[in-house]
């Protein structure tokens, strides 16, 4: 069989937590294999709608969304307590129960019906929600709270505002892990040689985190340290028993407060 008959398109989140998972991909070691597109969450999920790609990197929640489509085994992106990059800011001078309207990062719709469960059930507020490109400081400008999303969350900071992790917040109570991502697509198109290539890819990225964090860093020491401290302790990268109890759990009170359809059957391809 020639190569080209192997390869299937891929989206990639082009976000630093996604970088372990991808590591082998980026260095050459599966061309015949994939052929990879990177985008934000919310557009890696439209091109798998939309067969524009044939597998990707996409938010939990739009799992929920298609009955046609496989989880490849044992990969995640996912936290258990503070995630880091899942971040609602709220300024300092006003409390959590006086927030009227969240701005919303409109990136990933998995960490966006994540806020409007914690809303629900741990904060008790029933603020309006607006969502708009991740730009700042445009979006500050347009609600009482704000919500941010990857790479943005993880480096931004302002003195103004107190930091509420979203993944700190799930663990705290619910006792579970909170998966973000993972990859997602169609049956006939992915063979066990793409899984097998893809756990490699994840194996050489998890072995090589403080490379990738250098990589990343540019040479900033203190960028280093919390590039590094954030693959290696904040996201994991499993997808284990404890991750899918926590993944029923999101599809379960999603599907209570009517952010999904119906609670989805979880489907993997064969490893």
């Amino acid at each position: 069989m020639e190569n080209s008959r192997h390869q299937i398109k891929i989206g990639i989140v082009k976000y630093l937590n996604t970088k372990p998972l991808v590591y082998s991909i980026e260095k050459g070691e599966f061309t015949q294999l994939f052929i990879p597109y990177y985008d934000v969450p919310s557009v890696c999920a439209r091109k798998l709608k939309e067969k524009e790609v044939d597998l990707a990197l996409i938010p939990s929640i739009e799992y929920a969304h298609h009955q046609d489509l496989y989880i490849v085994p044992n990969i995640s992106i996912s936290s258990f307590n503070q995630v880091k990059s899942i971040i609602l800011f709220v300024p300092k001078d006003k409390s959590l129960k006086s927030i009227r309207r969240i701005a919303l990062d409109n990136s990933s719709r998995a960490s966006v019906n994540l806020l409007k469960i914690l809303c629900k059930k741990k904060f008790n507020i029933d603020p309006e929600f607006c969502f708009f490109p991740p730009a700042i400081p445009q979006i500050f400008a347009e609600g009482d709270a704000v919500l941010l999303i990857g790479d943005l969350a993880l480096y931004y900071s302002d003195a103004r505002y107190r930091q509420i992790d979203l993944g700190e917040e799930w663990s705290e109570l619910t006792g579970l892990p909170f998966v973000y991502s993972f990859w997602v697509g169609r049956k006939r198109k992915v063979t066990r040689e793409h899984i097998s290539a893809l756990l490699a890819s994840k194996k050489e990225g998890m072995n090589n985190l403080h490379e990738i964090a250098k990589k990343i860093s540019q040479g900033m020491a203190e960028k280093y340290l919390l590039n590094f401290s954030y693959l290696s302790e904040n996201i994991h990268y499993n997808l284990g028993e404890r991750e899918l109890k926590g993944l029923e759990k999101y599809f379960q009170w999603a599907d209570e407060l009517n952010l999904i359809d119906h609670i989805p059957v979880i489907k993997f391809y064969d490893g």
